[in-house]
Protein backbone atom coordinates (compact mmCIF):
# COMPACT_ATOMS: atom_id res chain seq x y z
CA UNK A 1 0.00 0.00 0.00
CA UNK A 2 2.87 2.44 0.53
CA UNK A 3 6.29 2.53 -0.53
CA UNK A 4 9.28 5.01 -0.66
CA UNK A 5 12.25 6.06 2.23
CA UNK A 6 10.21 7.90 4.90
CA UNK A 7 7.55 5.56 5.39
CA UNK A 8 9.91 2.60 4.80
CA UNK A 9 11.89 4.16 7.53
CA UNK A 10 9.07 4.23 9.83
CA UNK A 11 7.39 1.05 9.25
CA UNK A 12 10.93 -0.66 10.14
CA UNK A 13 11.03 1.45 13.48
CA UNK A 14 11.80 -0.12 16.25
CA UNK A 15 8.82 0.69 18.51
CA UNK A 16 6.96 -0.73 21.22
CA UNK A 17 3.21 -0.75 20.48
CA UNK A 18 1.01 -0.49 23.31
CA UNK A 19 -0.54 -3.58 24.11
CA UNK A 20 -4.07 -4.27 23.34
CA UNK A 21 -4.00 -0.78 21.01
CA UNK A 22 -1.91 -1.06 18.64
CA UNK A 23 -0.61 -3.06 15.61
CA UNK A 24 2.49 -3.79 13.93
CA UNK A 25 2.61 -5.93 10.71
CA UNK A 26 5.76 -6.51 8.47
CA UNK A 27 5.98 -3.45 6.17
CA UNK A 28 3.53 -1.74 7.32
CA UNK A 29 3.33 1.70 9.83
CA UNK A 30 2.74 1.50 13.37
CA UNK A 31 -0.83 2.51 13.63
CA UNK A 32 -3.74 2.17 15.68
CA UNK A 33 -6.13 -0.77 14.13
CA UNK A 34 -8.74 0.54 13.74
CA UNK A 35 -7.60 3.44 11.43
CA UNK A 36 -7.35 3.96 7.93
CA UNK A 37 -5.84 5.83 5.73
CA UNK A 38 -5.62 7.19 2.11
CA UNK A 39 -2.09 6.13 0.79
CA UNK A 40 -2.19 9.72 -0.56
CA UNK A 41 0.54 12.04 1.81
CA UNK A 42 0.28 15.80 1.60
CA UNK A 43 2.56 18.17 3.36
CA UNK A 44 1.58 21.67 4.71
CA UNK A 45 2.67 24.29 6.60
CA UNK A 46 2.88 27.89 7.73
CA UNK A 47 5.86 30.60 8.31
CA UNK A 48 8.52 27.90 9.71
CA UNK A 49 6.41 24.83 9.30
CA UNK A 50 5.88 26.29 5.62
CA UNK A 51 10.05 25.57 5.15
CA UNK A 52 9.81 22.35 7.20
CA UNK A 53 6.89 20.71 4.68
CA UNK A 54 8.77 22.14 1.98
CA UNK A 55 12.19 19.91 3.17
CA UNK A 56 10.03 17.12 3.64
CA UNK A 57 8.05 17.24 0.38
CA UNK A 58 11.51 17.24 -1.50
CA UNK A 59 13.31 14.93 0.77
CA UNK A 60 10.08 12.42 0.71
CA UNK A 61 8.54 13.01 -3.00
CA UNK A 62 8.02 9.08 -3.81
CA UNK A 63 5.58 9.53 -1.15
CA UNK A 64 4.43 13.00 -0.28
CA UNK A 65 2.37 13.63 -3.03
CA UNK A 66 1.65 17.84 -2.97
CA UNK A 67 1.73 20.83 -0.77
CA UNK A 68 0.20 23.65 0.52
CA UNK A 69 2.88 26.16 1.90
CA UNK A 70 2.20 29.65 3.36
CA UNK A 71 4.80 32.37 4.04
CA UNK A 72 7.97 29.74 3.10
CA UNK A 73 11.07 28.96 1.03
CA UNK A 74 12.92 26.75 -1.27
CA UNK A 75 14.47 23.83 -0.64
CA UNK A 76 18.13 23.67 1.68
CA UNK A 77 17.85 27.69 1.39
CA UNK A 78 20.00 28.48 4.41
CA UNK A 79 22.50 25.40 3.22
CA UNK A 80 22.70 25.31 7.29
CA UNK A 81 23.80 28.58 7.23
CA UNK A 82 22.18 31.08 10.14
CA UNK A 83 23.13 33.91 8.49
CA UNK A 84 21.98 32.58 5.10
CA UNK A 85 18.94 31.50 7.21
CA UNK A 86 17.74 34.81 8.26
CA UNK A 87 19.12 37.00 5.39
CA UNK A 88 18.16 35.36 1.76
CA UNK A 89 15.67 32.74 3.20
CA UNK A 90 13.85 35.64 5.11
CA UNK A 91 13.80 39.12 3.87
CA UNK A 92 16.20 39.28 0.34
CA UNK A 93 14.57 36.08 -1.66
CA UNK A 94 15.72 37.51 -5.00
CA UNK A 95 19.40 36.99 -4.12
CA UNK A 96 18.22 32.92 -3.27
CA UNK A 97 20.59 30.89 -5.78
CA UNK A 98 17.81 28.95 -7.14
CA UNK A 99 19.49 27.20 -10.36
CA UNK A 100 22.73 26.31 -7.22
CA UNK A 101 19.75 25.00 -5.02
CA UNK A 102 17.84 23.05 -8.07
CA UNK A 103 21.71 21.13 -8.67
CA UNK A 104 21.71 20.29 -5.06
CA UNK A 105 18.24 18.90 -4.79
CA UNK A 106 19.48 17.12 -7.62
CA UNK A 107 22.65 15.64 -6.42
CA UNK A 108 21.36 15.38 -3.24
CA UNK A 109 19.61 12.61 -4.58
CA UNK A 110 22.33 11.29 -6.53
CA UNK A 111 24.01 10.85 -3.68
CA UNK A 112 20.68 9.05 -2.14
CA UNK A 113 20.07 11.53 0.59
CA UNK A 114 16.90 12.73 -0.58
CA UNK A 115 14.46 10.88 -3.18
CA UNK A 116 14.82 11.49 -6.74
CA UNK A 117 13.21 15.19 -7.03
CA UNK A 118 11.66 14.36 -10.58
CA UNK A 119 8.64 12.73 -8.08
CA UNK A 120 8.18 16.18 -7.79
CA UNK A 121 6.85 16.60 -11.46
CA UNK A 122 2.90 16.87 -11.55
CA UNK A 123 2.36 17.42 -7.95
CA UNK A 124 -0.08 19.83 -6.84
CA UNK A 125 1.60 22.48 -4.93
CA UNK A 126 -0.23 25.82 -3.42
CA UNK A 127 2.14 28.71 -2.52
CA UNK A 128 0.72 31.81 -0.47
CA UNK A 129 2.56 34.79 0.64
CA UNK A 130 1.15 38.30 1.51
CA UNK A 131 3.51 41.76 1.45
CA UNK A 132 1.72 41.91 4.86
CA UNK A 133 4.31 39.95 6.32
CA UNK A 134 7.26 41.17 8.33
CA UNK A 135 8.81 37.90 9.00
CA UNK A 136 9.25 36.24 5.30
CA UNK A 137 8.89 38.75 2.85
CA UNK A 138 6.95 37.69 -0.54
CA UNK A 139 10.25 36.97 -2.57
CA UNK A 140 11.13 34.54 -0.25
CA UNK A 141 7.38 32.65 -1.56
CA UNK A 142 8.33 33.90 -5.05
CA UNK A 143 11.26 31.88 -4.96
CA UNK A 144 9.81 29.02 -3.67
CA UNK A 145 7.37 28.60 -6.28
CA UNK A 146 10.17 29.19 -9.02
CA UNK A 147 11.76 25.81 -6.95
CA UNK A 148 8.54 24.14 -7.42
CA UNK A 149 8.54 24.92 -10.81
CA UNK A 150 11.93 23.93 -11.83
CA UNK A 151 11.17 20.38 -11.13
CA UNK A 152 7.66 21.05 -13.03
CA UNK A 153 5.24 20.92 -10.01
CA UNK A 154 1.79 21.85 -11.16
CA UNK A 155 2.09 25.77 -9.11
CA UNK A 156 -0.81 27.65 -8.08
CA UNK A 157 0.66 30.97 -6.18
CA UNK A 158 -1.47 33.35 -3.83
CA UNK A 159 0.93 36.25 -3.47
CA UNK A 160 -1.36 39.23 -2.13
CA UNK A 161 -1.02 42.59 -1.69
CA UNK A 162 -1.73 44.52 1.48
CA UNK A 163 -5.36 46.11 1.48
CA UNK A 164 -7.75 47.36 3.91
CA UNK A 165 -10.00 45.07 5.20
CA UNK A 166 -13.85 45.49 5.22
CA UNK A 167 -14.98 46.94 8.60
CA UNK A 168 -11.44 47.48 9.98
CA UNK A 169 -10.60 51.29 11.43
Amino acid sequence: MFGGKFLEKLSSAALEPPPGTWSLEPGTMLLPSNLSLDPSLTASGLSSGSFMAHQFHVAFSSDVVGAALFAGGPYYCAQASLTLAEDRCMRFGDNIPLDELHALTVSGSMVGNIDNPENLAGDPIFVFSGTADTVVDQSVGRSLANHYSSFNSNVMTALTSKQSTAGQQ
